[in-house]
């Protein structure tokens, strides 16, 4: 799934790929954070790690990289989730829009959902139909 998804990004104006993170990486997100990745967002971070599209209006963040938001430090309590309480506490963050818009996993669940702008609300996504 996730070369067919790279082919078809490239096929629209304004995305920009990075270079792609080795196997390895994914493997240290879930030893030393406890996180473990979905096989196909696995595969893409492989492929690029981190994608912004639309100019960057859609941002999947990379992993322990200087070229695009690092998930890693983006989800540090301190980074901006203070911010909110604990309306975000339990959720990984791997991807933005530019109205501020989160999708996340949340710790014990396999679904993506998405944390609302302006309320920090999580509300699940259907990835297989999705409506954003």
């Amino acid at each position: 799934m996730s070369s067919r998804l790279i082919e078809d990004l490239g096929s629209l104006k304004d995305v920009r790929f990075h270079a792609g993170a080795g196997a390895s990486l994914a493997d240290a997100l879930a030893s030393r954070h406890g996180l473990f990745l979905v096989d196909e967002h696995r595969a893409l971070l492989e492929q690029s790690n981190g994608i912004e599209a639309f100019a960057g209006y859609i941002r999947l963040f990379g992993v322990q990289t200087t070229e695009s938001i690092d998930a890693v430090v983006w989800n540090d309590p301190d980074c901006w989730k203070f911010a909110w309480g604990d309306r975000c506490s339990g959720y990984w963050c791997f991807a933005e829009t530019a109205w501020g818009d989160q999708y996340a996993y949340r710790e014990g669940d396999a679904g993506v959902f998405r944390l609302d702008a302006y309320r920090m609300e999580a509300e699940p996504v259907d990835t297989l139909n999705p409506a954003y």
